[in-house]
């Protein structure tokens, strides 16, 4: 018998796609045009009108990130080392005034990058941890910007696999991309979650939560469980928001000085009842 899937992203087709593209040149020199591969990290859009409530488009709303990032006088300078993300795999990429061209989840990692900042200021010489880093398209956007102390990956071995072969190419040294959490650092200066720790299994979830979230003195999630509760698992809203508050006591046990921060969200986020929540 088949194990239960740890996460929405443990599927067979995308962990096989992964793996072709951290072993063969030419599946590695397009995967992120791949489906299996789009359908997890890169949702592509499938209406022309783009993402509303009520309505079935997965993609992120491009205009809106490519605004914020056009409003970060700071990040000016960096553009054409965050544009070496979209080098890599022959992403779909767009043309943005002001920009120029990027893929429209690179400039979401752009974005995030500007909130760990605002949240945390300067993250040089930090040792962060990632769950969930899917290609390493996050920790290559945060080396671009601060020499941080060490990055740790933690993802499906495939994935992994795939973020190694990414992050090498892309000139990334600080990275090491694992699936196994006895391999990790006894502490971290930061956890980050892009949407990943929320999308575990409830059972691997909870385990990372009491072995990770302790020795992690800051901490970073972007937390979708409330939209994938109601559109996939479809519970009501009031029970996926009771899970959520439940979830939220339990990190709260082990995270100090638990928060979440509205004032950061985007409307993409709020539309999709995302909740950004940090520590300490």
């Amino acid at each position: 018998m088949a194990s239960p899937p740890t996460s929405v992203s443990d599927s067979e087709a995308y962990r096989a796609i992964c793996a072709r593209a951290a072993g063969e040149d030419a599946a590695f020199a397009q995967f992120r045009r791949l489906p299996e591969f789009l359908a997890i990290v890169e949702p592509p859009s499938v209406d022309p009108d783009g993402w509303r409530e009520g309505r079935g488009d997965v993609s992120i709303d491009a205009a809106e990130y490519a605004e914020h990032v056009r409003a970060i006088a700071a990040y000016r300078p960096l553009l054409e080392g965050f544009r070496a993300n979209d080098r890599i795999g022959a992403p779909v990429v767009e043309t943005f005034a002001e920009l120029g061209e990027f893929n429209r989840y690179t400039l979401r990692y752009i974005k995030i990058l500007w909130d760990l900042e605002r949240l945390f200021d300067s993250l040089a010489g930090l040792r962060i941890l990632e769950i969930g880093g899917g290609y390493g398209g996050q920790c290559a956007i945060i080396a671009r910007r601060f020499d941080v102390a060490s990055y740790d990956i933690l993802d499906l071995p495939e994935t992994a696999a795939l973020a190694r072969r990414f992050l090498a190419t892309a000139g990334i040294g600080q990275a090491r991309c694992l699936s196994d959490i006895a391999a990790l650092q006894p502490s971290y200066d930061l956890l980050i979650s892009n949407y990943a720790f929320s999308e575990l299994s409830d059972t691997l979830r909870a385990g990372y939560r009491e072995a990770l979230v302790p020795r992690c003195a800051r901490g970073f999630m972007m937390w979708n469980r409330v939209y994938f509760d109601i559109t996939t698992l479809r519970l009501g809203r009031d029970a996926a928001v009771a899970r959520f508050r439940a979830e939220m006591d339990a990190l709260a046990q082990l995270a100090p000085n638990l928060r979440t921060v509205d004032e950061l969200l985007t409307a993409d986020d709020r539309a999709r009842a995302v909740v950004m929540i940090t520590w300490p």
